[in-house]
């Protein structure tokens, strides 16, 4: 898998924000989006600590040169590595067969949700809230409802005792159902509270050069998220984990 996209959803019900990376295969993310395994995403969660994230505060500062839609800025002070779980938290995630989250919703996706949130403060929290959509609206909430499991299993790798859809208003995620695929392998899903199978992936990860740190790679308000994309010489991979 390569990777594609950083993708950040901004939580206002929850006060935080959650991260995914989107890796694909078959030479591009447009060949492998309607695959039955052409993608793969890691999804991150994020609690509010009392102080500041030190490696979120160079980013967080840039946020506030794309308040507004189409305005990017270049950031060259972050590596990957900084939106991942580290140590044995980075082999402490649940896994389930879906989607992409916003439509047409393809059920190509292997998802990967971490299962130890990382930290951000407040004071960080309150730059992303200062975002606005490309329709002027705040960029908050802008994510996909949890969807039905259909009889899908999740598995947990240890031992847990169109123009046509926007992000606000009347085409606002709580309206893509009617636009989505309908199979039974959509997502997200909700994750409290259910019984996990014990993942028999052996294999750890392993994360191929997310230690280094991205030179001149481009921050930008798309006008529905935070995109961060990495130079055009700048390679990173993921392998292992079952994928």
């Amino acid at each position: 898998f390569l990777i594609s996209i950083l993708l950040i959803a901004i939580l206002n019900r929850f006060k935080t924000i959650d991260n995914v990376f989107v890796f694909y295969r078959y030479g591009s993310l447009q060949r492998a989006a309607n695959k039955p395994d052409g993608l793969a995403v890691l999804g991150i969660f994020f609690e509010i600590q009392q102080g500041d994230n030190k490696q979120w505060s160079d980013l967080t500062a840039k946020l506030t040169e794309v308040k507004n839609s189409k305005e990017k800025t270049i950031i060259s002070s972050l590596s990957l590595k900084d939106f991942l779980p580290t140590g044995a938290a980075s082999q402490h995630f649940y896994r389930y067969a879906g989607s992409l989250t916003t439509p047409p919703c393809f059920e190509s996706v292997t998802w990967t949700v971490f299962h130890e949130p990382l930290s951000i403060s407040e004071a960080q929290m309150s730059f992303f809230r200062s975002l606005s959509l490309k329709d002027g609206n705040p960029m908050v909430n802008n994510f996909r409802p949890v969807q039905p499991l259909f009889g899908r299993k999740i598995s947990a790798s240890y031992s847990e005792v169109s123009s046509s859809w926007g992000y606000s208003g009347k085409k606002g995620p709580e309206y893509w159902e009617a636009l989505c695929a309908t199979g039974k392998s959509q997502s997200p899903i909700d994750l409290e509270k259910q019984v996990f199978e014990q993942n028999s992936v052996s294999e750890p990860f392993n994360f191929a050069n997310y230690q280094t740190q991205l030179r001149d790679a481009k921050l930008k308000n798309n006008g529905h998220t935070v995109q961060l994309d990495s130079p055009n010489n700048f390679t990173a991979q993921i392998s292992g984990g079952g994928l």
